[in-house]
């Protein structure tokens, strides 16, 4: 595991100050496991990677979310919005990290709610 403390890269090191030991904590580089190096990091954190995408992207976030913290996902679209892209955040209240995985499992009238949203974002860029 990489000694956040130690991160020479300043963008690096901005970034997971800005969200704080939750991050450093929970980085994950696909199914290979935790991040071991910077460039690890870079590979694995969408905030990267952000560039002009043509189709809306819709980021819901449960703000009961032990896996991500929901800031990351609030200033990712942010950034995706500064590119100009067609980006919207909403917060699920009470939500954990996913509604319908196994493991997870919202209340099925949430459910109904999120879909709402999903198919309200869609019709409007239909």
């Amino acid at each position: 595991m990489i000694d956040w403390t130690k991160i020479k890269n300043p963008a690096i090191a901005d970034r997971v100050r800005e969200e704080g030991r939750f991050m450093m904590q929970r980085c994950h580089f696909g199914v290979q496991g935790i991040a071991k190096t910077e460039q690890d990091f870079i590979k694995a954190s969408p905030a990267f990677h952000i560039q002009i995408i043509k189709p809306a992207l819709l980021l819901l976030h449960g703000d009961n979310d032990t896996v991500v913290n929901c800031k990351i996902t609030e200033r990712y679209c942010d950034s995706m919005k500064q590119q100009k892209n067609d980006c919207k955040y909403i917060p699920l209240p009470g939500a954990e990290h996913a509604f319908l995985l196994q493991g997870y499992r919202s209340k099925d009238e949430d459910v109904m709610r999120y879909m709402n949203m999903i198919d309200k974002f869609i019709e409007k860029r239909i």
